[in-house]
């Protein structure tokens, strides 16, 4: 009897080891479906530096705000869902581009996740706007602006990859911006609209 028991007890240790094994080999595999550590907490900007200061680009930092004349409009227009989308993605821009660059943290996977749906919401308003070849020409330029500066930082071109990088922001929200109103006039007027009711609502 001791002798079979010795042995099941064998038997059930080895059946566990087998099942741990195969429970870690199931974890890894979902791992490697996760974001990597990078995607989630490493900043797009290759040129890290200890000092904090030395990683921001004052004119991409700036640039953060063109988000908010869009963000303004939606709110017009009773979009109040992607209004606040826009507020988070600006204050993500902001911290990811700016105040943490060349440094690790969680902004940096947010605006990940974020930009790309962004950028999606941002080509669809102008194809619904403008159809397909008017909008196509329109939004070419921050395109451009966005490929040519992916292509500066792979070049290791730091200055080029702000100045670009600050323009793709700029241009993106103008081109929205001008679908959103149906022109240039149209879209001051809505942002002065959206202006003048956040200043009453102050009680301003």
């Amino acid at each position: 009897m001791g002798i079979t028991l010795r042995h099941y007890n064998t038997r059930s240790r080895a059946s566990n080891l087998r099942k741990a094994n195969a429970s870690v080999r199931s974890a890894s595999n979902l791992r490697k479906l996760l974001p990597s550590d990078d995607f989630l907490w490493e900043s797009n900007n290759p040129w890290k530096n200890s000092a904090k200061e030395k990683n921001r680009s004052i004119f991409i930092g700036v640039s953060a705000s063109a988000f908010i004349p869009f963000l303004l409009i939606l709110f017009e227009l009773d979009f109040q869902f992607l209004g606040w989308w826009w507020v988070l993605q600006t204050f993500l821009c902001f911290a990811s581009d700016y105040w943490t660059a060349g440094q690790t943290s969680w902004t940096h996977g947010g605006d990940r996740i974020m930009a790309p749906l962004s950028t999606v919401q941002m080509g669809l308003i102008i194809y619904l706007q403008m159809g397909l070849p008017i909008g196509l020409i329109w939004g070419s330029p921050a395109l451009a602006c966005w490929a040519l500066a992916q292509k500066a930082r792979r070049e290791g071109n730091k200055r080029g990859y702000e100045y670009l990088h600050g323009l793709w922001h700029y241009l993106a929200c103008f081109a929205a911006c001008v679908a959103m109103g149906g022109g240039v006039d149209g879209a001051k007027g809505l942002l002065k609209a959206s202006v003048e009711r956040k200043i009453e609502a102050l009680g301003i």
